[in-house]
């Protein structure tokens, strides 16, 4: 005999919107349930299931909208604003400090992208990243450099140790040289586009010309036959391999 249950779910965005569930389900159902995760999906789902799908997807931006904006005390939702005593005099010296707000806080949401990309295994990966911009103040670098390599120094495809950015500054204050938030956006680029390897010592150099069989020898986890063998393996793709450690940061 089929046993029918009804079951009740209760969603609440705050204390002042609430959203109630009910339905009903077999005994075959809660079994199933209870067995664990379903299987790995091997083909594409039928167009009920998309459309069902899709109505939850929206159901959920809904709840979301209702949890984070508005007057209810759990909101997330902040604005922003000045005190009389700091009001810009003008709407160009507003919008030129909300930039450049933005612009000092950008970083962290593109560290967060790169752990989100799957790249990094440690949980604290972002958290890390985030905290050497700060530690040494890396952030000051923003508008002082050029990502344009100079005449005669390879850029990605070249043999160089650098991702196509210029080179160190003369006067020690930035000039000519990456800047943080185009080093992020670099990295996040040869996550999303470009296929990499672990190689020990590696900060997202690609593997092409001298790098190869500098990063062959330069570690003797590298010099090992089965990893010098995978780093010969990715060499001089097109488009290029990138090697990262699991620091990717030199210290």
């Amino acid at each position: 005999m089929v046993r029918t249950f009804i079951r009740e779910k209760k969603i609440f965005c705050g204390d002042h919107y609430r959203e109630v569930d009910i339905f009903g389900y077999t005994t075959a159902q809660k079994n199933a349930a209870a067995r664990g995760k379903r299987s790995k999906k091997v083909q594409e789902s039928e167009p009920k299931q998309k459309n069902l799908n899709d109505k939850n997807a929206r159901r959920y931006f809904v709840q979301l909208g209702n949890l984070n904006f508005g007057d209810d005390p759990e909101a997330l939702h902040v604005t922003a604003t000045y005190s009389a005593k700091h009001l810009p005099r003008t709407v160009e010296a507003a919008e030129k400090e909300v930039s450049n707000y933005l612009r000092r806080v950008a970083y962290k949401a593109a560290c967060r992208a790169i752990k989100a990309a799957g790249y990094a295994t440690d949980p604290q990966y972002a958290d890390k990243l985030i905290q050497i911009v700060e530690n040494y103040s890396l952030t000051a670098y923003d508008g002082a450099g050029s990502a344009t390599a100079p005449a005669g120094r390879p850029g990605a495809s070249g043999g160089s140790n650098d991702t196509g950015g210029a080179g160190s500054p003369a006067d020690g204050k930035g000039t000519g040289k990456m800047n943080a938030s185009e080093f992020i956006k670099k990295l996040q680029d040869v996550v999303n586009n470009h296929a990499t390897l672990y190689v020990m010592g590696c900060f997202g150099a690609p593997l092409t010309g001298a790098n190869v069989s500098r990063y062959c020898g330069n570690h003797s986890y590298n010099k090992k036959a089965d990893r010098t063998a995978m780093i010969r393996a990715a060499a001089n793709k097109k488009p290029p391999v990138f090697g990262f450690d699991c620091v990717c940061l030199p210290a």
